[in-house]
This record gives C-alpha cells, structure tokens and sequence, in this order.
C-alpha cells in the first residue's frame, strides 16, 4: 500500500500598491487553484487579508480547509489551503527580520514569519506543514547582508526538528530568497534534516549552472523559480548578467523529512516549476515568481519504523538520500570562518558545505561580522540622535532672540524636524540596536551549544 501527497508553493506577488496587475493575477490565480488537483497549497505574499477571503471563497469547492496568518503591522503574506483537515495552526513571526531604518524594504514592518498547519491524513496522522517567506534583502555576498536570513533558517529549522521529534511528517516550503548553495538552506538541510525535493529528482539541479543556457532548460533542468527571461516582469528589473546567463535564480523549495519512529519512508516521485506561462487572455505572468509543486509517496517501511534523524539533524548514512551529498564527519571539516565573496555563486563553495557543523560555524563566523558591523550602525545613529537633540535645542533657544518675528516660526519647525529626527535615530539606533543585539547574542549561544554537542558527539 502506498499513498501520495501533491503539494504546490507559490510566491503571487500581491502587495498592494506595488505588484503590478494584481487584481487579475490573483483571480486567475484562483482559477487555477480551483481546478487543481494538489493536496496542499503555501501561499506567500498575499497580503490583503480580503483578497484572501476572496481567493477562498472561489476555490472553496476544491479546498475546504484554509488559514491566513497575522504578523507584523501589515500581515505575513502567508496563506495555506488544504484538502486535509487543518487540525492544529501557528504563526511564527521571526525575531529577526530587516531594519526599522530600512523603511522602503519594509521586512520589518510586515514581520517576515514561518506559519506552520498540521493537517491530518486518514492514514499517516499528522502531518506539519510550513509555509515561509525569509527577509529579502542582501542575498549576494558578503556574507554578513544574509546574517538576518541565517536567523531566521535557524529558527525554523529548530521548529522543524521539534515537530520531527513528535512524530510527524514534516514538510517546510516557500520563497527562502536564497539559493541552494547558501548558508540558510544548509542550514536547513543540515540542522533541519531536510531533504530538498526539487533536487531528489533533478540531481544536477545544485550544479554550476552552464552560461547562457537557455531559460526554458534553467526552469526545466535547475529549477528557476525567479528572475528568468521568460517571465514578464523580470523586464524591469535590473538584474546582474551572471544571473541572466545562467536562467534565473532558484529561491522556492519544498523541503521534506520523516519524523521519529514514523512506519512509512516518504520519498518525492516528481518535482516541477510551474505556473511559467501567462494569465490566459493576458500578456504578463501569473507572478513575478513561478510555482514550485512536488509530489509524494509513503510507503510501509520494511522492518518496522524508519530510522530518524538524530539529535544534530545529520541523517544516518543508511537512511541518506541519493540525491543529497553524504554527510562529512566532524574531523573533515575546517574551523575557519567563510569566504569573502564578490558573486552570489561563490557564497556557499566549500569542501564540507554538507554537514551540520560546517553549515553552524559559517552562520557564526557571518554573524559575528555583522554583529560587530550592526555595533557600529548603533553607534552612527546614537551620534546622529545627539546632534538632533544639540540642534534642536540650539534653534529652540536661538528662535527666541531674533530680531524679526517671521524667522522665529521657521526655528521652530527646524527645531521640530530635528527633534522628529531625534527620536527616529533614538529607536532605530539605540533602541533597536539593543533589541538586535540581544537577539543575536541568544542566537549565537544556541548555535555554540549545538557545535558543541556534535564535537561531543551527542
């Protein structure tokens, strides 16, 4: 007896104000959706919790169970439908997730989040489903601009254990923006015990892409989910030659592990980039992304339960999947920090990029950089928060001995903006650099434990 699991992520592209063609994606989107035959779909960036309801209730024959989740000032953008009953939901807004400075990127103010719906399957029980969108920015080197996005792998990753030590089937997906050679989804395929999807039936998928190969082959063969030729609003970006030579970027994924004593191995039978096409009747894409779907099998296993993964996430080598590079045992691995890349393909080019511990100690090595380069961010706006305060107070003073009465009025507004100023540099600088810091000093200490107790072997 076997049984099988169709599941579909997708990044629609839906920020208001922004994304454009937005409400004709998002219905053609639900068409689609309403005809399809996946199991379960992770939505990310629909950010109007009404176009949620809308979207609903136009698939609600082909998808009776559904959740959107709330984080931050403006919403998650997450949203998960399913045909299996959603039994249990959590939204897992990151601690880290951009700069209150960076007003523009906006990461911080919608509070970039995991959310995670358990389903339960007639058969298998529960199953855990993520759906994810990780920060945005800094996905080219140096390594230090992703140190935000290490946060956040690392914290779902631990998630992830922790449903696997309960048993469940986990399956993790979404728009991670980060491509399979970097430090965050080595994290998730190491410390998370992870198996990538796409790459379990495209073994050349985590290879140099050969230049000027073709967009259509880069979907086909590496899955490119991002920035291809083929879709329509890649024409106004700016993106790098090297990315345009190579078809795109890889940044969805459908990851998958089994949990512990589970008596069924789970394996991915198919994996496709879909949704390339355009909007029938229309000349623009469904999104700026394309759709990642995979599809499932679980088998009894033979013998009994299937042996789990441990207490570091590093598969057994029994247990390893073929498409994914053995584990290196400790004695293998260098205790150096990582590189200092110039391109976004030279991020994760090590000899042990496979195993837990050499994925740990570059996520630490970045993070200490930026650690000490968030210090001094800290510090340049505590400085730029005194000379508001020095000016404001100078004008405030000065407005009140000139001699003409109309110069007076324009003090005090200065005096104001200067003021306004102030306080932004005080929760942006002193503020928010101490929130910062305490989070990374929390994530710091939990990866040494793990290092640690691998070199104990525990």
């Amino acid at each position: 007896m076997s049984t099988e699991l169709k599941i579909l992520s997708f990044n629609v592209w839906g920020l208001a104000f922004v994304t454009k063609d937005r409400p004709a994606r998002l219905a053609a989107i639900a068409a689609y959706l309403a005809q399809a035959d996946y199991d379960i779909v992770c939505l990310q960036e629909i950010w109007i919790h009404k176009e949620f309801e809308s979207m609903r209730q136009d698939v609600q024959g082909n998808y009776q169970y559904s959740r959107f989740f709330h984080t931050g000032a403006l919403g998650s953008g997450l949203a998960v439908f399913s045909r299996l009953p959603i039994v249990e939901t959590k939204a897992l807004p990151y601690s880290l997730s951009g700069l209150p400075s960076e007003v523009i990127a906006g990461d911080f103010f919608v509070n970039k989040a995991a959310a995670k719906a358990v389903v339960l399957h007639p058969e298998l029980g529960e199953i855990e489903i993520w759906d994810t969108h990780m920060h945005a920015a800094g996905e080219d080197g140096p390594q230090t601009r992703q140190a935000h996005r290490m946060a956040q792998a690392w914290q779902l990753a631990t998630e992830v254990r922790r449903g696997a030590a309960c048993g469940r089937y986990v399956f993790c997906m979404g728009d991670f923006n980060s491509q399979p050679f970097s430090v965050p989804i080595a994290l998730m395929r190491t410390y998370g015990g992870l198996r990538d999807s796409y790459l379990e039936t495209h073994l050349q998928a985590n290879d140099a892409p050969p230049m000027n190969i073709s967009a259509s082959n880069a979907i086909a063969s590496l899955g490119m989910t991002c920035d291809s030729s083929i879709n329509t609003y890649s024409a106004g970006k700016n993106i790098p030659p090297i990315i345009q030579a190579q078809g795109g970027k890889r940044l969805d994924y459908i990851f998958f592990r089994e949990g512990r004593g589970s008596t069924h191995r789970v394996r991915c039978t198919s994996s496709d980039v879909v949704l390339t096409g355009l909007v029938p009747g229309q000349s623009f894409s469904y999104s700026d992304h394309f759709g990642l779907t995979s599809t499932f099998k679980f088998e009894p296993a033979s013998g009994g339960s299937t042996a789990s993964t441990g207490g570091a996430g590093e598969t057994s080598a029994a247990s390893a999947p073929s498409s994914q590079a053995r584990l290196l045992p400790l004695d293998d691995e260098s205790a150096s920090g990582p590189p200092s890349p110039t391109s976004a393909y030279e991020l994760h080019r090590v000899p042990s990029s496979d195993s837990t511990a050499s994925a740990i100690r570059h996520s630490l090595a970045s993070i200490r950089d930026y650690y000490h380069l968030a210090g001094k961010r800290t510090l340049r706006f505590e400085q730029y928060m005194v000379l508001c305060i020095v000016g404001m107070v100078a004008l405030a003073v000065g407005s009140a001995w000139q001699p003409k009465s109309w110069i007076q009025p324009i003090f005090t507004l200065v005096a104001f903006a200067l003021g306004a100023a102030g306080a932004t540099f005080l929760y942006t600088g002193w503020l928010w650099g101490r929130w910062e810091k305490g989070i990374l000093d929390e994530t710091m200490a939990d990866m040494e434990l793990q290092l640690r107790a691998l070199q104990h072997g525990s």
